[in-house]
């Protein structure tokens, strides 16, 4: 989002916009003309309708809702929405040093926004020190050694207060300080989404499926291959990203043809700031009769932040962790087509609410049967670093 960044800042301070970036290009969609809200009660058929109807969708599906398809509810108190989708008058993308799209409105914008106000030193409470998540650490091992989860995300909130605090500009400050491959903002009302994330969920392009899911974490400042090494010789990390793309493999042939799912780059790595961290690629086709809305919702929420199983999983979390998770680890998408679509997974996301004044983020770490508590706090925290350092 490097070279088109002031662009889109102009955009923003001339129209409403949302803006979803994939790592390959990024879409500005402005001024949104339609919007579906989703909870318990719209049924699937609507979703399809509207996204599929008249242009390119774009939104998000929280994890509450995944909890909800599941046949779950929180039992925590949230004004957060199940899901929201819009349709916009235009929209315009950048990508490869190309423009597309609705260029008109590039004429006449206005300069680049400056900061009124950017919001630093702020004072970050977090919903659990060590001792307390060391403790729902080991809560979940006991889980795992009754045989009830496999492997389990687990989470703890961060948060600070700040009244002057500017969405669209701390957003295109996030993810100048911090980019990643899938990064979003989106404007859902009372609350406004900041997203820099690593993580591709489902990707499907002309009917060909791609989910990249990661699993499997080294904190490092080098790209040595003895470090990599590390990671990919660890046999706990390796079990973590075996185990969750199994599970993929499993969510996606749902709705893929016959023979057709198959995993590549198995112990991929890559680098998100001080991280070295594993992914996979699982593929597939997606089989006659079934649409984009069909795959995504079959697969929901993804494996990589919940657990194996995946509901006994979600119910374990429902009681570890004091929050409602709301649309972290839930999808931000955009829907083209019934054989067209991109989501990501909503880690290293936060939201500000606009109510409260409230800017919230999240990290975790997968917990399995050889984990250490201690570790699994350190890269709890390490996940965090980033908004740390751009918000402390």
């Amino acid at each position: 989002m490097h070279w088109q960044s002031d662009l889109l800042r102009r955009l923003s301070a001339k129209y409403k916009t949302d803006i979803l970036c994939n790592g390959d290009e990024c879409t500005c969609f402005i001024e949104p003309v339609s919007t579906l809200e989703i909870n318990e009660h719209t049924p699937k058929d609507e979703i399809k309708n509207f996204a599929f109807n008249k242009g390119t969708a774009a939104g998000f599906l929280s994890y509450d809702y995944g909890m909800f398809l599941h046949g779950m509810k929180s039992s925590k108190k949230s004004n957060f929405p199940f899901g929201v989708l819009k349709k916009y008058s235009s929209e315009i993308t950048f990508s490869n040093n190309d423009i597309t799209g609705d260029t008109d409105l590039l004429k006449n914008l206005p300069q680049v926004p400056q900061h009124r106000h950017i919001s630093r030193n702020n004072k970050i409470t977090s919903s659990a020190d060590m001792s307390e998540y060391t403790a729902g650490c080991r809560r979940t091992l006991e889980e795992i050694k009754n045989g009830n989860t496999y492997q389990l995300n687990y989470t703890m909130s961060h948060s600070f207060k700040d009244p002057a605090f500017e969405p669209v500009n701390e957003f295109f400050r996030l993810s100048g300080d911090s980019p990643a491959a899938f990064t979003a903002y989106f404007d859902a009302g009372q609350h406004k989404i900041l997203s820099s994330s690593p993580e591709r969920f489902i990707k499907v392009k002309d009917g060909q499926i791609l989910s990249q899911p990661i699993k499997g974490t080294l904190y490092t400042l080098t790209d040595e291959p003895e470090e990599t090494a590390k990671l990919t010789e660890n046999p706990k990390e390796c079990a973590e990203l075996a185990m969750i793309i199994d599970m993929i493999r499993n969510d996606i042939s749902i709705n893929s043809v016959f023979g057709s799912v198959q995993v590549s780059g198995f112990k991929s790595v890559f680098r998100v700031n001080s991280l070295l961290q594993m992914y996979g690629n699982v593929t597939g086709t997606l089989k006659k009769g079934s649409d984009v809305i069909d795959l995504l919702l079959d697969a929901f929420p993804g494996g990589s932040i919940t657990g194996c199983p995946k509901k006994r999983s979600m119910e374990i979390i429902d009681t570890l962790e004091p929050f409602s998770r709301g649309l972290y680890c839930g999808s931000m998408i955009k829907i083209s087509s019934e054989k067209d679509m991109d989501s990501s997974i909503c880690i290293r996301t936060g939201i500000f609410d606009t109510s409260e004044k409230t800017f919230t983020f999240y990290s975790g770490s997968g917990i399995v049967s050889d984990s250490d508590p201690q570790s699994e706090y350190k890269e709890t925290m390490n996940k965090a670093e980033k908004f740390m350092e751009v918000f402390e």
